[in-house]
């Protein structure tokens, strides 16, 4: 058997992305929607109860805006048409989803409270 130890982001999305690249999107949306989670409750906030209402908070947040916001959405559809349709999904586009959400991630959680 393989050794799995990675050692790099880039490491695991090659591995898992060739071997189960559905996998590998629904893993990294699920790592985004605990970054949404945690973001509100940075703000000592609830976590609105619509999907809109979230985007709009996020949009409306000076240090993430509506370019975040936007985002959003976007990967929340491809995760639904993954976890949904029966699609064929290439590896490398299934690595592409996995370092937005990581960067999606990065914005979410580098975001301070009360800074500007």
């Amino acid at each position: 058997m393989q050794d799995l130890a990675f050692r790099t982001f880039a490491e695991y999305v090659d591995v898992v992305g060739r071997n189960a690249p559905h996998a590998l999107v629904l893993d990294w949306w699920r790592r985004l929607d605990l970054a949404v989670r945690d973001y509100f409750q940075s703000l000592g906030e609830k976590r609105p109860l619509t999907r809109n209402g979230e985007e709009k908070r996020i949009a409306d947040d000076p240090q993430l805006g509506p370019a975040v916001a936007l985002a959003l959405p976007q990967l929340r559809r491809s995760r639904n048409a993954v976890a949904h349709e029966q699609i064929i999904l290439a590896p490398s586009d299934a690595a592409a989803y996995a370092e937005a959400a990581l960067r999606m991630i990065g914005k979410l959680t580098r975001r301070r409270p009360g800074n500007p």
